[in-house]
């Protein structure tokens, strides 16, 4: 430990990098204050976010636009704070001093986003890896979410050499499949924290383990891909 606080801190962080887990590196942080800066890190974290995100699905290498900001709003950049505010579909339309930036950041933290009332984060890059982890959790879809990726149904009587079809629910509450005539459409509605076709049964959803979706009734199941 003490050799390690010694070095240069490029070379610190560099075998630090070799660490696997989150877990171990939060173990780092009580070792003293050095061993703390230097497992706060943010080349470590966005390292690892990269590491870890690389496998998940519907999520890119960029801060995570749940993360509540109020603490580290002062580590930002305008280009990180406008990349956020671009995911969460915010219009920052006249908005050109940093101050009005971050106070439109502050105030826009999605619904449903984990709770961090309290919390000071330290890493922006930890505190993303963090929330995406507890995110992935999360089984309450949002319209963008649900209309901004592509799904696969498929009836759970199908032989398991059935292949999958695509299906799309549109922004306009339309939904399209393979399974309905080409120019036809159905409509959709969200029911309670369900998706509803219809007035088939509602589709509940789920979480898979490479975070992506899934929603399902007693008939017929769809993946997101």
């Amino acid at each position: 430990m003490d050799i390690l606080e010694n070095l240069p801190r490029e070379l610190s962080i560099k075998i630090l990098g070799y660490l696997r887990g989150p877990k171990t590196l939060s173990r780092c942080t009580l070792l003293s204050r050095t061993w703390n800066s230097l497992a706060n890190d943010e080349v470590i974290w966005r390292n690892m976010c990269g590491l870890r995100w690389s496998r998940m699905k519907h999520i890119k290498h960029d801060l995570h636009p749940r993360v509540d900001y109020t603490s580290l709003a002062g580590s930002l950049t305008v280009k990180e704070i406008k990349g956020v505010l671009a995911v969460r579909k915010v219009d920052i339309t006249g908005l050109f001093d940093k101050s009005d930036l971050i106070s439109k950041l502050v105030s826009t933290l999605p619904k449903h986003s984990p709770p961090q009332q309290g919390i000071i984060w330290r890493s922006k890059w930890k505190a993303s890896f963090i929330v995406a982890e507890l995110d992935a959790k999360r089984v309450i879809l949002t319209k963008e979410e649900l209309c901004g990726v592509n799904w696969l149904i498929r009836f759970k009587q199908w032989p398991p050499e059935q292949e999958s079809m695509y299906a799309k629910f549109n922004p306009d509450y339309t939904y399209e499949s393979a399974m309905i005539a080409p120019g036809h459409s159905m409509k959709w509605r969200f029911y309670a924290n369900d998706v509803q076709v219809e007035s088939y049964p509602e589709l509940v959803v789920s979480r898979n383990k490479d975070w992506s979706f899934s929603m399902q009734n007693g008939h017929a199941i769809l993946y997101s891909t």
